[in-house]
């Protein structure tokens, strides 16, 4: 299993594939762990520091990640921070990321 550092500073295409529709879909369940795993992370990191997105020298990506295996309402990324513009969305059994943070 990946950890918070091994993708911390990187962007997460690495850890996608293409599927057959054409998109980006994270490789497996345990990537989508991670990425969940970072995310959640980072929000601790910005509460336990009181720090904005712009102290933290963040940068907002668009990407569009989606991983067809989430299908739970609870598979949901939590918020980061009201500083950290991270969006998403469901659609159907699919999780689509329109913004991912990276360093």
């Amino acid at each position: 299993m990946l950890t918070n550092d091994d993708i911390i500073g990187e962007k997460l295409s690495h850890l996608l594939k293409i599927n057959s529709d054409g998109e980006n879909v994270f490789k497996n369940a345990a990537v989508w762990a991670t990425a969940k795993s970072l995310i959640a992370w980072l929000e601790q990191k910005i509460i336990e520091q009181s720090v904005c997105r712009s102290e933290l020298q963040m940068e907002i990506k668009l990407l569009n990640f989606k991983y067809d295996d989430v299908k739970s309402s609870n598979s949901y990324l939590p918020r980061i921070g009201t500083d950290i513009m991270t969006t998403y969305s469901k659609d159907k059994d699919k999780m689509v990321i329109k913004e991912v943070i990276r360093w």
